[in-house]
């Protein structure tokens, strides 16, 4: 079962390689001409889930790769780097190249020439760094998964990494040869094909001056107070966005006119010796960029008042089904695990998906039971239990662990108090672990991607197993220190 949609693979073919302002309209006639039709609403959700999208006033939009395609941002490799004639791209062309493509698979050009790619043996330390602006949670999996790896056992189960990594970068030799490249210079690059992931660059040569003197340098020093004074202004009206590299793609899109320029530094660079205020810190089990020394929050001014009234749409509209939220993916695999256990009651399904004590609302049961038999219908011919023996486990460990997040979370929104009551970073935590579950479920119908990864996933699980046991307490405290209702009933 192929769990990307046709909207989402000719959307992003849409956004990959639309270079102008367009409007819905304008994705309706393409879709159309490739043969699919979707509503208004679809296509909105469509495009706000992914994450390739600029909204702009008067219903226009621009894509990604219009906003970044051409606009300078640089890189200066490191000492490392410069000794070993291996420039590491790794997260350093954030936010300007497309997301989906490897950095070890983008191609840098200067003068029409292509840099040869090249692999490197480096400590796992140097490695992360790297990779921070992923979340240094992730920096592993992208490390494990660079070619240069293949057939090497750099990663064990738990995540860890081997003391020494490989990673492909690409061949600075030429550089040194042609254009008399020498260490402390920097790369000013553009992004030239965003679909192909193609970046132009030329040599600036700034070796000479270290301590950003001169009228390049002092340009260089404004240009790291900008970025501090915008990244501040984002945390107050965006919050921590879903990823680092949301943020920087929203602070760059804004302010491209100061921030893309040939004088530029590098968001490495800021991080590591320019920043005062703003540093890589915890949210939850993941990292943003957010004020240095504090963990960034669930609620604040960003979302406070979208989060009250998502909170009174749910406990008040009479046409929301069903009130207790269970999406369509666990649904999908709730049917799957009663194959897996060789089950077949569909009503012993419906209820065991609630919360023990949950007082259905009227003609709740009914909607998620006619639910669960249309989904009954579409996977029972095609079930093979001998081939689910991989996702199987994982999809059983995945849902019982989800339902108990489901129903904290609902005993939360069940709170007449305000969520900035509660513990943020457990909070944190707690949707974190949600979002990381159904992502789970999301691809645990019968992926190869699973199935080879099954053991990591396990643990993955396990993990969040032993997340979920350290906040459960905490927040049962805090809603009984907010008088929450134990469950709210809607009639």
């Amino acid at each position: 079962m192929d769990v990307n949609s046709d909207l989402d693979i000719l959307l992003e073919q849409f956004l990959s390689t639309n270079l102008g302002v367009f409007t819905l309209r304008d994705v309706e006639v393409f879709l159309r001409k490739s043969g699919y039709s979707a509503g208004k609403e679809e296509i909105l959700a469509c495009m706000g889930d992914s994450g390739l999208v600029f909204f702009l006033v008067d219903g226009n939009f621009v894509s990604r790769a219009s906003a970044f395609t051409g606009e300078l941002f640089s890189i200066k490799p490191t000492s490392f780097e410069f000794d070993s004639g291996v420039m590491i791209p790794g997260d350093r062309c954030i936010p300007f190249a497309s997301p989906d493509i490897p950095s070890d698979e983008l191609t840098f050009i200067i003068d029409g020439v292509r840099l040869k790619r090249k692999s490197v043996m480096c400590d796992s330390d140097e490695a992360i760094d790297k990779f921070m602006l992923y979340g240094e949670e992730y920096a592993p999996q992208y490390i494990a998964a660079d070619p240069a790896n293949e057939g090497l056992d750099v990663r064990a189960v738990s995540g860890e990494l081997s003391n020494f990594v490989k990673l492909t970068g690409f061949d600075i030799s030429v550089l040194k040869e042609r254009y008399a490249f020498e260490k402390g210079d920097r790369l000013v690059c553009s992004v030239k094909d965003w679909a192909r992931g193609i970046i132009e660059f030329f040599i600036l040569h700034d070796s000479k001056d270290r301590f950003n003197t001169g009228t390049i340098g002092e340009k260089r020093l404004a240009w790291y107070k900008k970025l501090e004074k915008y990244l501040l202004e984002s945390f107050e009206t965006s919050g921590p966005c879903a990823s680092i590299e949301e943020q920087l793609a929203g602070v760059f899109f804004d302010h491209r006119d100061e921030l893309c320029i040939p004088e530029c530094g590098s968001v490495e660079e800021y991080l590591s010796s320019a920043s005062k205020k703003v540093s890589l810190e915890s949210f939850g089990v993941e990292t943003r960029l957010w004020y240095k020394g504090k963990s960034a929050p669930a609620v604040g001014k960003w979302n406070k008042d979208m989060l009250l009234n998502l909170s009174r749409h749910i406990r008040f509209s009479p046409d929301r089904e069903p009130y207790y939220n269970l999406p369509k993916e666990v649904l999908d695999q709730a049917v799957l695990d009663m194959y897996y256990q060789h089950k077949a009651d569909l009503k012993e399904l419906s209820a065991s998906l609630y919360p023990e004590d949950y007082l259905f609302h009227s003609g709740e049961l009914d909607c998620v039971q006619k639910a669960l038999s249309k989904r009954d219908s579409e996977f029972r011919d095609s079930y093979n239990w001998f081939a689910d023996q991989a996702c199987g486990p994982i999809r059983k460990l995945a849902l019982e662990l989800f339902k108990k997040v489901n129903g904290l979370l609902y005993k939360i929104d069940g709170c007449e108090g305000s969520l900035e009551n509660f513990p943020q970073q457990e909070l944190v935590i707690l949707t974190q672990l949600y979002g990381h579950l159904l992502n789970i479920l999301s691809y645990s119908y019968s992926d190869k991607d699973v199935e080879n990864d099954s053991e990591a996933i396990m643990v993955s699980i396990d993990g969040m197993k032993w997340n979920f046991e350290d906040i459960e307490e905490i927040l049962l405290g805090a809603i009984d220190e907010n008088h929450c209702s134990r469950f709210k009933v809607v009639r």
